[in-house]
């Protein structure tokens, strides 16, 4: 996004909608330009995040970066890398809903990120999460606690 003077002078909501058949590699970041210099987004806000919707396929690899946010949904995806929250001092969130169908995934949730699985069973789950990440499982996803 491109503001003239300032962010917070614009009210709408940052819509952007790209269809294709498959997305094999997604990398994120947080920034927006501020009378004409890059600003990175420190906070991550739910008002604006990406989310990815309907696409079945065999992998996906995301990275995110800084203060990215990332919603999947209605997914069937085979195998999901994930590393979230590349950089130093990044919070990046990851939000995985009860609409998806993950057979297999490997998170890597770094530096003040955070995961948040809500009601989904990730039959083969590998997970890494720095000591400052948060991480949220609910409902079905609890299921890898135990484990």
């Amino acid at each position: 996004m491109v503001y003239p003077q300032d962010k917070e002078a614009f009210h709408w909501q940052e819509i952007v909608v790209i269809t294709c058949p498959e997305i094999k590699n997604l990398k994120t970041n947080a920034f927006y330009t501020l009378k004409g210099k890059k600003v990175n987004s420190t906070e991550t806000n739910h008002n604006y995040s990406l989310t990815l919707q309907g696409f079945k396929q065999a992998n996906l690899n995301l990275q995110q970066d800084k203060a990215s946010a990332v919603n999947l949904s209605g997914n069937s995806i085979n195998r999901l890398d994930a590393i979230v929250g590349w950089s130093t001092l990044s919070n990046s969130r990851l939000q995985i809903d009860k609409t998806n169908s993950i057979q297999e995934a490997d998170l890597d949730i770094r530096n003040e990120s955070e995961l948040i699985i809500e009601n989904v069973k990730i039959p083969k789950l590998k997970y890494q999460f720095s000591d400052s990440a948060r991480v949220t499982f609910s409902g079905s996803a609890l299921g890898v606690i135990a484990q």
